[in-house]
């Protein structure tokens, strides 16, 4: 048998959309490994009827502090994670045990996936500045590192391959202004701790700029357009 892929997801309440992604990976992966923050849904038996190994952990509002976690609970060396409303696109899905395969020979630790921000409410993709979006989301477990608070790239120890555009991920985006303000303040945190902006805040053409005032958990946001 060739190389083996553990899939990895968080999930809190998230029984609505769960079925979908996890039949986008059941035939690509052979272990699924889902952290779940204590659902009150059907989310937990959805997962079981995949074949879903369920880990339940406290729920934090944000799923980078369990990326560790689910890591150790993998069985296999290679990792594809995916948030609870993100798929596999149709080549990616196709190609992936390939993709993989060849990375074993070739040295590469991780790969770079463009992700297609599919906005719900107005049914179209959204382009713009943050196009392309790359994420990195197919890795050898023992090669990176996850260690900040929110949206953080894991710090590869190798080498990464960038996937040409046809290679994606699609994200169906469902915009809540809790959620932003909540990893506004998470950014925050990251900033006063490192003084470093997150990677994506570049990238993206409006953003939350936190104002200390002077310490993180006071602050106020702001949109604003980049130059």
């Amino acid at each position: 048998m060739g190389v083996r892929i553990s899939f990895i997801t968080f999930t809190r309440n998230s029984g609505r959309r769960l079925g979908f992604l996890l039949e986008s990976v059941r035939d690509v992966v052979d272990e699924i490994i889902v952290v779940d923050g204590y659902s009150s849904d059907d989310t937990v038996e959805i997962a079981e009827s995949y074949g879903a190994k369920v880990f339940q952990r406290r729920p934090w509002g944000h799923v980078d502090p369990d990326r560790m976690f689910a890591l150790s609970k993998a069985s296999y060396d290679w990792i594809l994670y995916l948030d609870d409303d993100e798929i596999l696109g149709r080549r990616l899905k196709s190609e992936l045990r390939d993709l993989v395969g060849k990375a074993e020979g070739g040295g590469i630790a991780a790969f770079s996936t463009v992700r297609v921000n599919y906005d719900v409410r107005c049914r179209q993709i959204l382009f713009g500045r943050i196009y392309p979006d790359r994420q990195i989301r197919i890795y050898r477990k023992d090669r990176v590192l996850y260690r900040g608070l929110v949206h953080e790239l894991p710090i590869v120890y190798g080498k990464v391959h960038e996937l040409p555009e046809e290679y994606y991920i699609i994200h169906y985006v469902t915009p809540s202004k809790s959620k932003t303000l909540l990893y506004a303040y998470l950014e925050s945190i990251e900033y006063y701790k490192h003084h470093t902006l997150p990677h994506y805040l570049s990238s993206t053409e409006a953003y939350a700029v936190v104002v200390f005032n002077p310490r993180p958990w006071t602050f106020s946001s702001r949109s604003i357009n980049q130059g």
